[in-house]
């Protein structure tokens, strides 16, 4: 969507859930087991996420198989992106001086009624992913393998409307303190709540988190973990630049106390994009 960017400005390169799982792991929360690929490519690190299994639920911590299905039936697709499955977006913020480019999967997008004048009961609108595929069949035969095409649909999404899903049994209405980390990540400001009784829908809730975002952040519990995860991922860019081959796996065990990130030299050789994208996107002279 940005074909002239620059990636060497960026310091880190990762998705939403690799930092939560550091955060975890930096507030000593207790959580299962994963493995992270890190690849230095200039001075960007960049972290992978391993999938243990293809055949995973994707889905948010704590899902419910009702999940798909009320996604369905409360939002809808913006005119012209019907076919859509998903939207993917990436985020650039600056985190304790690090500059990082974050990977998110956005839920929906949502006009407050009050900034916008609509009806207060007016259901969210999915923030759909903007691709057509048969548009993208017709446009792949026409590519080369070094080739990226990129097809414009829809209007955008505004940052400051995307809204994160969550249903919940009961009447509970406040948000769960562990959701705040997984919104502050994805720098997500509405929280929908959909309340159901054994996957009968009664309820559907809004919640601004603007000022309960700040709140999060400003603690000082919160902080103190935060600037941990500052120098966890300068110590992790500083020992993949003394690293010959700029490749790295980390793994953190569950079953391992006290808990430890151990990081092994790769020697899959396996780098993280095709030396075509490397040359795109990042200035590859020789200084």
């Amino acid at each position: 969507m940005r074909p002239n960017f620059r990636f060497d400005v960026i310091d880190v390169l990762t998705d939403r859930n690799t930092l939560r799982e550091f955060f975890d792991f930096c507030k000593g929360i207790v959580q299962d087991s994963f493995r992270l690929n890190l690849y230095l490519v200039n001075d960007t690190l960049i972290i992978e996420r391993c999938i243990r299994s293809p055949t995973k639920c994707m889905g948010h911590p704590g899902g419910s198989p009702f999940g798909h299905s009320f996604e369905k039936a409360v939002t809808r697709l913006p005119r012209g992106l019907n076919d859509s499955s998903s939207h993917h977006r990436v985020i650039q913020y600056d985190f304790g001086g690090l500059k990082c480019a974050v990977c998110c999967q956005v839920d929906v997008s949502y006009d407050d009624p009050k900034s916008v004048g609509k009806a207060a009961g007016q259901l969210p609108q999915v923030a759909a992913h903007d691709e057509k595929m048969e548009s993208l069949v017709a446009a792949f035969s026409l590519m080369t393998l070094n080739e990226t095409g990129t097809i414009r649909r829809g209007a955008g999404t505004d940052q400051a409307s995307v809204g994160w899903l969550r249903i919940i049994k009961g009447r509970r209405s406040k948000p769960r303190p562990s959701w705040l980390p997984w919104l502050w990540w994805g720098r997500t400001r509405y929280l929908i709540m959909g309340h159901h009784d054994y996957g009968t829908f009664d309820r559907l809730q809004v919640h601004d988190m603007k000022e309960q975002l700040e709140a999060w952040e400003q603690n000082d519990i919160n902080q103190q973990v935060l600037r941990k995860m500052v120098l966890l991922l300068s110590r992790l860019r500083d020992t993949l630049r003394t690293n010959e081959t700029k490749t790295c796996l980390v793994i953190y065990e569950k079953a391992v106390k006290p808990p430890v990130l151990r990081i092994h030299e790769s020697i899959s050789g396996k780098g993280p994009l095709p030396p075509s994208v490397v040359k795109k996107f990042w200035d590859t002279r020789e200084t």
